[in-house]
């Protein structure tokens, strides 16, 4: 068996791939954002390159893990470790055998751990729940069923019906109409527990859910407006159903959204979207509060080599940095509560393989 590692308003943004960061001083982070540390992994090894990044509780011990899956299909989970990152364990198995589309992180049991990964693949839906050593695959083309009804394009995670677990969110095409639709885990597969056709929508990029810390959660899309460049489109949830609400348009300037995630900026742990754009040559890295629509320039011309970026709790003090990994096997955190990182060290030099 192969193991893997990993009410409101919703808003589509575009695709998830790469994100930036370099060594910048006060004037190119103007948000105050700094890097605190930059190396490779402890080990000195460098082997294989991420093509998805998730952040959850997938080992033992404080702080949250990084969940890295490869270019061959393997699954990798790091942790820091007080001086750097170390690769506490690896799938003995490929957990992917074609192009993953989208990834997303639950918690399905409802305990305040997100454990589980979830793939979605040529539109087959995947789960793996991360164990302390490993990621042990609870269903595969979990929601095999509906493919008949439903092509799923999108999925994120979400306490949707606020019974603290989460579900799935998922953005699905049917007969030339967008649904969206809420999947719930029931043994070892995903059943449909609501479906909301949705109309008026554009071409969704990529669907998150931001979680406030009141414990509300908020949903939007990330649209493309073709000519009229990109924006936010907030989807209303109510008694009334599910439908299409204010539409925020994003600077014009942004040739490219490369990647987008919901998390919190530091140190206030506000909840934002995090946007890397692509503007005159340069990458920028932004933070958006999709309620007001102010923009907020955290990271000013970020490095091209970067791949992937995400923000978690790496040192289990409850504030999220924002961590880049780079093409050679470096990983750089900014943070702005920070000036170092917790006790951290230059890890070994990084060695190819």
């Amino acid at each position: 068996m192969a193991h893997f590692f990993c009410c409101a308003s919703i808003l589509l943004i575009s695709a998830i791939s790469a994100l930036a960061a370099t060594d910048t001083d006060a004037n190119k982070n103007p948000a105050g954002y700094k890097s605190v540390w930059k190396g490779g992994l402890d080990s000195g090894e460098c082997y294989y390159l991420a093509s998805r990044a998730l952040n959850g509780n997938f080992a033992s011990g404080a702080g949250e893990e990084l969940a890295l899956l490869d270019d061959a299909g393997f699954g990798h989970v790091l942790k820091w470790n007080g001086q750097g990152f170390s690769e506490v364990w690896i799938t003995s198995d490929r957990i992917a055998d074609q192009p993953v589309e989208k990834t997303a992180v639950a918690d399905f049991a409802g305990d305040g751990s997100d454990s589980s990964a979830l793939m979605l693949a040529n539109g087959e839906l995947n789960v793996w729940n991360g164990e302390s050593d490993s990621f042990e695959m609870l269903c595969r083309d979990c929601a095999s069923e509906l493919r008949g009804q439903y092509r799923i394009r999108l999925i994120a995670a979400s306490d949707f019906d606020g019974d603290r677990r989460d579900e799935i969110i998922a953005w699905a095409e049917s007969k030339g109409h967008f649904y969206l639709l809420t999947l719930e885990l029931s043994g070892d597969k995903l059943e449909l527990f609501s479906s909301h056709q949705i109309e008026g929508a554009g071409k969704a990029l990529d669907i998150l859910v931001l979680k406030r810390t009141s414990g509300e959660e908020d949903y939007f899309l990330l649209e493309t407006g073709g000519i009229l460049g990109y924006r936010l489109t907030n989807l209303v949830v109510d008694e009334e159903g599910i439908r299409i609400g204010r539409r925020l348009p994003l600077n014009k300037q942004y040739k490219k959204i490369i990647s987008a995630w919901a998390g919190k900026t530091s140190p206030k742990n506000k909840s934002a979207v995090f946007l890397l754009t692509s503007r005159g040559g340069q990458l920028d890295l932004i933070a958006i509060d999709p309620t007001s629509g102010k923009e907020l320039t955290l990271i000013e011309k970020a490095p091209l080599q970067t791949r992937l970026a995400l923000s978690a709790d790496i040192y289990g003090d409850g504030k999220e940095e924002i961590i880049f990994t780079e093409v050679n096997c470096k990983y750089n955190i900014y943070s702005k509560a920070q000036t170092k990182a917790p006790g951290a060290r230059n890890s070994k030099p990084v060695k190819q393989r």
